[in-house]
């Protein structure tokens, strides 16, 4: 990502990071919108987000976005809008970890995850 201030480098995931199978790292943030280095090996619990919407680009790996009626897949340089309200959940299926840049609208507080039952 290139800021005025310059790139911003892909984090350097720390060996707990890694060994938990899902990090984020929180780039920048406005009132209007925040941004997150993600990485992922494994997959992520089916959730919605129902107050905000999310554009995930693809940097390295690849992964299937699944919802409900369907799945996408994704490969490095692929981007992904998902409305707000939709379930969803992502799994790496790359032979190395996904690692993505989201950008979430509102900001992303953290706390709008709600778990698919």
């Amino acid at each position: 990502m290139v800021t005025p201030e310059g790139a911003q480098p892909l984090p350097e995931w720390s060996a707990q990071e890694r060994a938990a199978g899902l990090a984020a790292r929180h780039g920048q943030r406005s009132e209007a919108i925040s941004t997150h280095f993600l990485y992922l090996a494994g997959r992520e619990k089916p959730h919605y987000h129902d107050r905000h919407d999310l554009n995930v680009h693809l940097l390295r790996g690849a992964g299937t976005v699944h919802f409900r009626e369907r799945a996408v897949t994704l490969e490095a340089g692929d981007t992904l809008f998902i409305p707000r309200g939709t379930f969803h959940w992502v799994e790496s299926t790359g032979d190395e970890p996904l690692q993505a840049y989201a950008t979430y609208s509102p900001a992303f507080d953290g706390q709008d995850r709600r778990l698919a039952e």
